[in-house]
């Protein structure tokens, strides 16, 4: 006679048991997991096995608290179950497989093939993490890109803050006043204009987007004894409009809508693009300058 369903459905090791499923069973299971993600996408991977297994006997019954813990063969199986379950459209769920649906017990000799092993490992074992799901379907080159490109803006914007801070502590804004009551005005005052400067415009504008507002202001207080005004556009601003003004200075953290509303609002030669921060707005607002500064020297020598 034969060994008894129970002396193999049950075994023991080290005082512990064990139970060994059947392809069937791990079938089944797999079946459950499918059916209970795919009517809910928020279930986790171990709480469906868990649901499904209660659709088992209780003494086939595994309910392991980590996923490590079912088996390399059954953790394959488990998360390819789970992938075509978040595949498959919520309307249309698969049939949930139904509790008089579980396999059958079988005999040691037919499930010697099907078997999956079972790792053991403690109750204290950590429960494994599943993936993020809204991860699956990007490939790894496309994540590692997107994950390089927001450091890089990151680091970006907080060396653009530092620059800011380091110009705010060396040169102050025109009528800061320091801790001791004094004020402090700009080292570079503005300078009187000509006496031929009554029949010329006072100054240009000068339209600067991309920076902070703090960052603007900075510029602004370098630049204050240039025959320029300065207005700030801000580059979050949903339809970008470049007001009247002669020139015109894009940041690199702009969008390229800026870009093209710049191109139309002032000659190529009266546009500059800038890659870096404060320092170098501020270059180009002195080359604007410079370069004014000869073509009024050739109108009067002609």
């Amino acid at each position: 006679m034969g060994p008894k369903n129970s002396d193999w459905q049950m075994q023991t090791t080290n005082n512990k048991s064990k139970v060994r499923w059947t392809k069937a069973e791990l079938d089944y299971v797999c079946r459950g997991v499918i059916a209970v993600v795919s009517a809910d996408n928020a279930v986790r991977l171990l709480t469906a096995i868990h649901r499904t297994e209660e659709q088992l006997p209780l003494d086939r019954r595994r309910l392991r608290p980590a996923l490590s813990q079912y088996g390399v063969n059954a953790k394959k199986a488990f998360q390819e179950a789970y992938q075509v379950a978040l595949r498959t459209p919520a309307s249309r769920p698969p049939a949930e497989p139904k509790p008089e649906e579980a396999p059958p017990a079988t005999s040691e000799g037919q499930g010697t093939c099907a078997d999956v092993e079972d790792t053991g490992g403690s109750p204290d074992h950590p429960p494994e993490e599943d993936l993020v799901r809204s991860f699956d379907s990007i490939p790894t080159n496309v994540l590692l890109a997107e994950i390089l490109m927001r450091i890089g803006e990151n680091l970006t914007n907080r060396l653009d803050r530092l620059e800011a801070a380091l110009i705010a502590r060396l040169v102050p804004a025109p009528g800061v006043p320091h801790r001791n009551g004094e004020r402090h005005f700009s080292p570079n005052p503005p300078r009187p204009e000509p006496p031929h400067a009554a029949s010329e415009p006072k100054c240009k504008v000068i339209a600067v987007v991309g920076l902070f507002k703090d960052q603007f202001e900075h510029v602004r207080a370098k630049v204050s004894h240039l025959p320029f005004r300065l207005h700030w556009l801000d580059k979050e601003s949903a339809k970008p409009f470049i007001p009247v003004a002669d020139y015109v200075i894009v940041q690199r953290h702009s969008s390229h809508r800026w870009w093209a509303a710049a191109q139309r609002a002032v000659p190529s030669d009266n546009l500059a693009f800038v890659d870096g921060g404060v320092t170098q707005v501020v270059q180009k607002v002195m080359d604007f300058h410079a370069r004014s500064c000869a073509q009024t020297a050739m109108a009067h020598a002609r």
